[in-house]
């Protein structure tokens, strides 16, 4: 039985396609990399509809549907993410409660 890591390192190689056979039209992203890009766009969700409240309080914009809008998707990427988490860290639970 071959460990964990020879297998992520056969999936995040350059010749990963040759090796499996299967082949994607996206290239191999390091998942470290796409979770940090992922909350990143979390992030910036957040402080676009931080930005739009503020200036809607100071009376900057007069658009509420605007805000709204912001507001929720931020709202709702933020519940998103929540949920993937706790959802991996389930898996990983389930994992460590496997007998070899």
């Amino acid at each position: 039985m071959e460990p964990i890591a020879d297998g992520l390192e056969l999936l995040s190689s350059p010749d990963a396609t040759e090796q499996t056979g299967v082949k994607s039209d996206h290239p191999v992203e390091d998942f470290a990399d796409l979770i940090s890009d992922n909350l990143n766009e979390v992030n910036e969700l957040e402080r676009e509809a931080e930005d739009l409240s503020e200036q809607f309080a100071l009376g900057e914009i007069d658009d509420v549907h605007k805000v709204t809008v912001a507001t929720e998707k931020a709202r709702l990427a933020l519940q998103l993410t929540t949920e993937i988490q706790n959802r991996v860290v389930e898996a990983y639970d389930d994992i460590m409660r496997m007998q070899i």
